[in-house]
């Protein structure tokens, strides 16, 4: 800490004299240790140049930056878990962790050590709070020999100083049943894509050599340098098998392409060696680079017999290492008196294998980056050595397996898939959750496995009924199916035997639920799409952290309303209806929806007798989406008629007077109305005196009748006298002859100066209706 003090004063100093200083440390004062600032490292002892992890966490969540000094020789490799920025400040030789908002403060950082001596390591925050402090012993790193990257051990000192799985931080020591014993911990990742042949035929008729067959397939076919042979059916992702490609990276390379390949990689010419670089595809040549996907690489080490077992080993190399997340190794299968161990070198691991020896390893490594194996036959000293007799070739090493048994990890299960659905016919929620299940020795298969998923209130969650669980082959599945109510959550269940039995290792859970239109909530799922989009969120019991969310879209039903049936006029327009009597009884799906009357799309006249149809449209207030409701019209000639006649015409009490008098009609019982409903019709209509105006005591007439025109004043006789004429009325509303009577229009009574007598008179008028030429 005196030290870091001392340097920001020498900066002050320089400032001072005119040399800016455009960066400095950070002040580390003494302070007490802060409990919830914490520094770990998975390792006490390291190599020279060998990584190493430490662990910081701020268990608070609530501090912006820690700062960790690096002292000489100590670099940073890599941010290899957490949420944080980390910037390497190499002029004050120091770290600064920037955690992210809303994320946990821990991270997980790479180191190596380039001079042996013990690393101490302390973190700091802005306050100058202090976390403990951890130290890791950098030893010396044991020789090698020029012949790089092989080991180079003295005589029958090969395994000296060399680590054995259980023992590396770089390895893990998996028990028969796949469960973890030793070593470093195993990560879950969300997918782990195992190289295992799936298909129907065997691995070495699945094979392609630059995308074309073997030219002729044996046991031994050498491949020149650049060969691409690529293996289908190899692994599932998206359940879909994968296509594992190979390409050969030495001269000469001699591969099982026969019984065996790609289980089998061998080398019958000397010296004795192979190398290859391995990466995965899909179906459509396309590489999987996801970083999020692990691959598992199943590796058998099978050493037999070697012609001078005391000065020959296998050396196995894995490149490049920061690739590899973990190297996995299954101690029932070490039989006979040799050994197999891991031994990182540099930027590599390597295996070094003894004579009648036999090692299973698991290599998960990262689908972003692609992966190199090597092997060779080679001495005490690390140098190649000369083919001698057959037992010298590298026959029985297994570059990958066509056996779920060679798998010594249980691998997790990836997360449910949930298929994008669409129902356009019915108020249904359809649904497909797709999971699957990499086939693995039965031994591993958890005694049971569930998948959940959950559609809220939006759906009616009482139909277990409706829920299908097949295979790929479509063929049912046994499960236990249940519905939590209080969770509105869905659950199936999978037996181990029934996991063991799957088609292509797939299964769906299918089925459709009604809409819960009742919900109130559901409107807030509608787009503009004309869809309600349910969210559906799935999850399965290997790894409930890995929530899957997706959604089945619903399309909202067209309003619905009862036709009324028109009829109309020939040559008539769809202009003269009123849509809203077109239609009556208008329904939504949804409770607090209203339906309204938008028009008739139709715009042609009637021109043709008969029966035909008009479209109305209506639309929903709430989502605007438009129904149409087709109405059946009935087109008819049409007629010319009273639609009624006044039974009585009363002209009221009139005082008798000295002057003349124009009497108007005061009331009619009835009204006198004509309807033409004849589009093209035309129509008059006249009026004659039959009896007139008497007194019904002393018998004498009163007056004379007159109708008044716009134009003119026509006296009324016993003789027809036309009054007024038209046309077509429609037939909502007749023509109402009589509704605009009146002193200046309409029947009127002259009566004369000493004419009338004080009593009641009474006379009778015919109204005629006639059709005219138009």
């Amino acid at each position: 800490m005196k030290k870091w003090l001392d340097v920001l004063i020498g900066c002050i100093g320089l400032f001072a004299i005119g040399v800016f200083i455009l960066s400095f440390s950070h002040v580390f004062a003494e302070k007490d240790q802060s409990d919830s600032l914490l520094i770990s490292s998975n390792v006490g002892k390291v190599a020279v140049n060998s990584p190493f992890e430490i662990t910081i966490q701020d268990k608070t969540n609530s501090l912006e930056k820690v700062y960790v000094p690096i002292t000489e020789g100590l670099a940073y490799q890599e941010l290899k878990q957490g949420n944080a920025t980390i910037t390497n400040d190499s002029v004050n030789h120091q770290l600064i962790i920037e955690w992210k908002k809303n994320q946990e403060h821990k991270v997980v950082l790479g180191f190596t050590s380039s001079k042996p001596k013990t690393v101490s390591l302390q973190a700091v925050d802005d306050a100058n709070n202090t976390s403990n402090s951890v130290s890791i012993v950098v030893q010396k790193e044991e020789k090698h020999a020029e012949n790089p990257p092989f080991s180079n051990r003295a005589a029958y000192s090969m395994l000296e100083g060399l680590t054995p799985p259980d023992k590396s931080p770089y390895g893990t020591i998996m028990d028969a049943k796949g469960q973890y014993v030793s070593g470093k911990e195993v990560q879950k990742s969300r997918e782990i894509i195992p190289l295992i042949h799936y298909g129907s035929i065997s691995a070495a008729k699945d094979i392609t050599v630059n995308g074309g067959p073997p030219p002729f397939p044996q046991t031994f076919n050498r491949f020149p340098v650049g060969t691409v042979l690529k293996v289908n059916n190899v692994g599932f992702h998206n359940g879909e098998p994968c296509v594992l490609a190979i390409k050969t990276l030495l001269p000469n390379m001699s591969l099982d392409t026969f019984s065996n390949f790609p289980m089998t990689m061998s080398a019958i010419l000397d010296p004795v060696e192979f190398s290859v670089e391995i990466w995965l595809e899909d179906g459509n040549g396309n590489e999987i680079k996801d970083p999020g996907i692990t691959i598992l690489l199943p590796m058998q080490l099978r050493i037999s017999t070697l012609s001078d077992g005391a000065n020959r080993n296998v050396i196995t190399q894995i490149s490049d290492k920061s690739a590899v997340n973990n190297i996995l190794a299954r101690d029932a299968t070490i039989t006979g008196a040799g050994e197999s161990f891991l031994d990182p070198m540099g930027n590599s691991y390597q295996f070094v294998s003894r004579e009648r020896s036999k090692m299973d390893y698991n290599i998960l490594y990262n689908a972003s980056q692609h992966l190199r194996v090597s092997g060779s036959l080679r001495d005490n000293d690390g140098k190649l050595v000369p083919f001698k007799d057959h037992e010298d070739f590298l026959y029985y090493q297994r570059l990958f397996s066509s056996n779920s048994n060679d798998l010594v990890l249980m691998l997790p299960y990836t997360a449910p898939t949930i298929e994008p659905m669409k129902n356009e016919k019915t108020v249904k929620a359809e649904f497909n959750i797709g999971q699957s299940l990499i086939t693995q020795n039965a031994a591993m298969y958890p005694d049971s496995f569930s998948v959940d998923f959950n559609m809220g209130d939006l759906v009616k969650n009482n139909q277990l009924y409706a829920i299908r669980v097949v295979d790929s082959s479509k063929k049912a599945v046994t499960s236990s199916k249940t519905f939590d109510a209080e969770t509105n959550t869905f659950h199936a269940e999978f037996t181990k035997s029934t996991m063991s039995q799957l088609k292509n290792n797939e299964l769906s859970i299918t089925g459709s639920f009604d809409l819960n239109t009742d919900a109130p909530d559901l409107i807030d799922t509608f787009q503009p799409d004309g869809f309600f989009h349910i969210p559906i969120e799935a999850v399965n019991s290997d790894q409930p952290d890995l929530k899957v969310k997706g959604e089945t879209l619903v399309k909202m039903p067209a309003p619905t309303a009862t036709p009324v049936p028109q009829v109309v006029s020939l040559h008539s327009s769809p202009e003269e209806l009123d849509p809203s009597d077109l239609v009556t009884d208008l329904k939504s799906i949804l409770p607090q929806d209203k339906i309204k009357v938008i028009g008739i799309k139709q715009k042609e006249k009637f021109e043709t007798l008969g029966s035909t149809t008009v479209d109305v449209v209506i639309e929903s207030e709430l989502t605007h989406v438009q129904g149409v409701i087709t109405v059946p019209v009935e087109v008819e000639t049409g007629s010319l008629s009273f639609e009624s006649a006044p039974k009585s015409i009363d002209f009221g009490t009139v005082q008798i007077g000295p002057a003349l008098v124009d009497v108007p009609v005061k009331e009619t019982v009835n009204d006198l109305a004509v309807q033409d409903t004849r589009f093209l019709g035309k129509w008059e209509l006249g009026v004659r005196v039959s009896k007139p105006l008497t007194g019904l005591v002393h018998k004498k007439p009163l007056g004379q009748l007159f109708y008044l025109t716009d134009d003119a004043k026509i006296p009324l006789s016993n003789q027809y006298q036309p009054v007024v004429g038209g046309g077509y009325t429609g037939r909502k509303e007749p023509f109402n002859v009589s509704g605009d009577w009146n002193e200046k229009h309409g029947l009127i009574l002259e009566i004369k100066q000493g004419e009338a007598l004080r009593e009641k008179y009474q006379g009778v008028v015919i109204w005629s209706l006639r059709d005219v030429p138009a």
